[in-house]
């Protein structure tokens, strides 16, 4: 998981001697300006998700996955949507259910059932790998389990 560009270009350059496939995890926040751009929780605004999926490409290229994790759950779906402007492979997504100091939108927990509208917003975005964070419990990865069973 990085939340800024230095601390992740480290991480990717130290991943990458290992040769091993890479499941990049990205913390987010939205920015000022423009519906639905991102960029890593901790850098400035100026510091564009391009810009950062690009350098992490760069010093990673066994990179095969990008996560969005440890965001609220009502922001990943558009946090999905900035990671696809710039990213073609695999997606994942671990959101947090608990109230973050980072969120710009600090919202309750989210039910379960709210929860799934989201997994199916997810879904159609092309995210294969879904989970939770912080305050995504048992319950809640039992009902995703039910909708793969389903499938």
């Amino acid at each position: 998981m990085v939340t800024n560009l230095e601390h992740g270009l480290r991480i990717c350059a130290a991943a990458a001697t290992t040769q091993l496939p890479v499941l990049l995890g990205v913390t987010m926040r939205p920015i000022s300006e423009g519906e639905g751009n991102f960029c890593l929780r901790d850098d400035e605004d100026s510091v564009s998700l391009q810009k950062v999926i690009n350098a992490f490409l760069e010093v990673c290229p066994t990179i095969v996955c990008v996560n969005v994790m440890h965001m609220p759950v009502n922001e990943c779906t558009p946090g999905l949507k900035a990671v696809r402007k710039h990213w073609s492979g695999p997606l994942g997504v671990y959101p947090n259910n608990v109230q973050s100091r980072f969120a710009e939108s600090n919202s309750a927990q989210v039910s379960i059932p709210e929860f799934m509208v989201r997994v199916h917003e997810w879904i159609q975005c092309d995210a294969t790998l879904i989970g939770g964070c912080c305050g995504i419990g048992v319950e809640y990865i039992a009902e995703i389990a039910k909708l793969q069973a389903e499938q």
